[in-house]
């Protein structure tokens, strides 16, 4: 109970901070930060810790949430205490990074950029290479019944051994590129803002494309990671905090984190009673949620208990990023070392042939340097958010639509490791498709607007 309350302060103190700091705009890249870290790590501590701590809810009921059911039971009082510790002076790194690199030396006057008709053209042709692709991907699946197949693919992506779809590399790289095309997606928020001739066209494209993007990879995240990336837009484009907004994307987000995977899994045979337990109590509701969207906090607790290997020293983020350059990118693990996602996989579950399961944000931090790394890790983390800031502040981006959704997006790329707990993750080859397109829409942009001002 006393660790719930003591996550609480932190919580209103980092609340407190974000609301009366100076910033460009209502929400720049430490908001993103502080917007992940509240929803990933701080709030499902205090939920977890509230509800557990307090028999709320038995720890022996709860075999079906398994890395929780693994971790609470064996965590020590010490280990508990450790990652409070690591998560306030986390969050301190992150600001004090961010500060000492942002604003020095930056432009004063700023460009309002348009978007030109080619790049709402090539928008919506990826769309539809989108929709060809999926269909592609389906089939794979599926053979002559590739709508069908699409339904099925949370199957394909927890490699389910009941259907034991064979990973060709047709599908397998189709797939992967089902999360660059997510954050494409949210792109066409910005072009129906932006545009009031066939803005109807825009916003119905860019939901059937959020919506199909979510079947095609099986993950009901996606859904929940675009809603917030339109959130902080819509924040930012009129300048006010949209608490109207957020209500209704919190009431969507218990249901999608409770019954999510198992409505994608049944989406062949829908019948929602067979998946919706009535008789489940608000409390198991809110510790499911907490767990499904703090995955990271339960993974660092995981570390805490079972890493006993030494200091790895920050030498797998230097991996994560040499293993993508040029070989990963083909799907090339070798020369280097074993991923530290599977060695936590390994640690973590004890079935080292399982699906991967990172360290946690915070658990990383102690494997890098314990206690010294709750603070170095995330200084450099938060320079990282700062460079991102002044690479975009010649760009008055409230008034230049489609380029702030593209700095939200990049923001949400840098704040990955915070969701998913490993930089691992960061550097994968669904993420270079990502910058590619991004990065294709906006040499097409430049070059129209060139031609234009010629």
């Amino acid at each position: 109970m006393l660790l719930s309350f003591l996550y609480v302060l932190l919580a209103a103190a980092i609340i407190v901070f974000e609301l009366s700091r100076k910033k460009r705009m209502l929400l720049d890249q430490l908001s993103v930060a502080t917007g992940f870290y509240l929803a990933d790590i701080v709030i499902p501590a205090i939920l977890l810790h509230l509800i557990l701590d307090t028999g709320l809810v038995n720890v022996d009921s709860i075999d079906s949430l398994q890395l929780l059911y693994r971790y609470y039971r064996l965590v020590q009082p010490v280990d508990k205490w450790i990652a409070f510790l690591g998560t306030m002076v986390a969050y301190l790194g992150l600001v004090i990074g961010y500060k000492y690199f942002e604003g020095r030396g930056l432009p004063k006057q700023k460009l309002t950029i348009r978007t030109e008709f080619p790049l709402r053209l090539v928008w919506i042709i990826l769309f539809l290479v989108f929709c060809g692709l999926a269909l592609v991907y389906g089939n794979s699946l599926m053979p002559g019944n590739p709508l069908e197949g699409l339904l099925l693919s949370t199957y394909f992506r927890a490699e389910d051994p009941f259907y034991a779809f064979e990973r060709t590399a047709v599908n397998a790289n189709i797939y992967s590129c089902f999360h660059a095309f997510l954050l494409v997606s949210v792109l066409g928020f910005a072009l129906y803002d932006e545009n009031r001739k066939g803005r109807i066209v825009y916003l119905v494209s860019t939901f059937l494309f959020i919506v199909f993007d979510a079947v095609a990879s099986g993950a009901r995240r996606n859904l929940l990671i675009a809603a917030l990336i339109i959130y902080t837009y819509v924040a930012n484009r009129s300048g006010k905090y949209k608490m109207q907004y957020l209500l209704p994307l919190f009431l969507i987000a218990v249901p999608l984190l409770n019954y999510g995977k198992e409505f994608l899994r049944n989406l062949t045979d829908l019948d929602i009673s067979s998946f919706v337990d009535t008789d489940v109590t608000y409390p198991r509701q809110a510790l499911t949620t907490a767990y499904e969207a703090g995955l990271s906090h339960v993974e660092s607790l995981g570390t805490l208990v079972f890493y006993n290997g030494p200091p790895r020293f920050g030498v797998d983020h230097l991996f994560s990023a040499l293993r993508m350059i040029p070989l990963g990118l083909f799907g090339f693990e070798k020369p280097w070392p074993e991923r530290i996602v599977r060695i936590s996989t390994a640690y973590l579950s004890g079935d080292p042939t399982t699906q991967d399961i990172p360290p946690g944000y915070i658990g990383q931090c102690w494997i890098d340097f314990p206690y010294i790394g709750f603070f170095l890790i995330p200084v450099l983390h938060g320079a990282v958010f700062a460079f991102v800031d002044r690479r975009f502040d010649s760009i008055d981006l409230p008034k230049s639509p489609f380029y702030l959704m593209v700095y939200l997006i990049v923001g949400y790329v840098v704040a990955m490791p915070l969701v998913n707990g490993s930089l691992d993750f960061v550097f994968s080859i669904d993420l270079f498709y990502a910058v590619i397109l991004v990065s294709m829409l906006h040499f097409t942009n430049s070059k129209a607007r060139a031609w234009n001002i010629n």
